[in-house]
């Protein structure tokens, strides 16, 4: 009678670190087999992973391929174990087998066979297979259904700096952790809205003292919020600026911090515009969507600017005839038919931004 399987706590971890690091990388998977195989003093270990016309998904792990695939082109549909013990050698005296998942029309079974100069599988080689189970099936399922591809930070970032309007990324003390383009224009105007540098990190502030303190007093509260505390929590504010009139800014809390932050500080969201923040569409966007002239597309933008026929004619240097007949062929094109409702159509444009 063989001595039962002896394992320390050590090289089990050590076995299933390299099982997940297999499933996490692609490969990686042939060493694992050795080392199963090894434990349970078996002549072969197979890891049969098929589909639902008998394909065979995965044969990394198994002593002997050629078999396999042999069986699996004709049979493989039929019978989804059987490759495995086709795949043993000729003298197979027992066979250890666990059923690692059926989902998605895909099986997968494990399977340890010993020959006959070696004894009979017994509880505690039983129990080992049991262990590693578990770990077998969640890294077969990372490699065989991946999760959907998460957003990291710099395509966040990258999404932000797309906006037209102004967006800032604040810890709890208003310092700036990242502005978009939009942003970084109207702190460089320093109207209505700034920075000043604490202990060297650029803090947000506003035109007036008062204001300041009710655009931190908002950061504050909205980055130290707990979790579980209602969405509203963040609120907006009207600030002075003396080109535009006002800026408007919207605070509100980023529940999972800073990403890429090693410190993980609470943050929050800064949205900010102008009233007549919103730029014209460039004519190279227009003639895209629309299908409008460099002509045409000039006519747009001073309309959009809320140039009147006369005033977009003495700008373009034209005649007041001329923008009307570009103006004409603008609503036919974008399908319109009043000058506000055009400037409401390129305002949505110029909110989309541009590729």
């Amino acid at each position: 009678m063989r001595k039962p399987v002896g394992l320390s706590l050590e090289a089990l971890s050590s076995l299933v670190d390299d099982v997940h690091e297999a499933g996490a990388s692609g490969g990686g998977w042939l060493g694992v087999a050795r080392r199963i195989g090894g434990l349970l003093n078996s002549q072969s270990v197979s890891l049969i992973v098929q589909g639902e016309a008998g394909q065979l998904l995965n044969i990394e792990m198994v002593s002997n391929p050629q078999p396999i695939r042999e069986y699996a082109a004709y049979y493989g549909r039929l019978d989804a174990l059987r490759p495995a013990v086709m795949g043993a050698p000729n003298d197979m005296h027992d066979c250890l087998m666990t059923r690692l998942f059926d989902e998605s029309g895909v099986d997968g079974y494990l399977v340890v066979t010993r020959s006959a100069r070696a004894d009979a599988f017994e509880s505690p080689d039983i129990r080992l297979l049991s262990l590693l189970a578990p770990h077998l099936r969640r890294a077969m399922r990372i490699r065989l259904f991946p999760a959907p591809a998460s957003v990291g930070p710099d395509s966040a970032l990258e999404v932000l700096d797309r906006l037209s309007g102004g967006a800032l990324i604040v810890d709890a003390e208003a310092r700036v952790a990242h502005a978009n383009r939009a942003a970084e224009a109207i702190l460089a105007k320093a109207d209505g809205l700034g920075v000043e540098r604490d202990c060297g990190a650029p803090r947000l502030r506003a035109a007036s003292p008062e204001q300041t303190r009710a655009l931190r007093r908002l950061i504050w509260n909205a980055a130290m919020s707990r979790r579980d505390a209602p969405a509203g929590a963040g609120g907006a504010l009207r600030l002075a600026s003396a080109t535009s009139g006002f800026l408007l800014a919207s605070v509100s809390p980023l529940r999972a911090g800073l990403a890429w932050d090693a410190a993980r500080r609470p943050a929050a969201l800064v949205l900010t515009s102008a009233p007549d923040q919103d730029a014209a569409p460039s004519p190279e966007h227009l003639r895209a969507l629309f299908g409008l002239t460099p002509a045409e597309a000039a006519v747009a933008g001073r309309i959009m600017r809320g140039d009147g026929t006369k005033a977009a004619a003495r700008a373009l240097r034209v005649a007041p005839n001329t923008v009307r007949t570009h103006l004409s062929r603008i609503f036919e094109k974008t399908e319109t038919h009043r000058q506000a409702e055009l400037v409401r159509l390129l305002q949505q444009v110029a909110r989309l931004g541009e590729p």
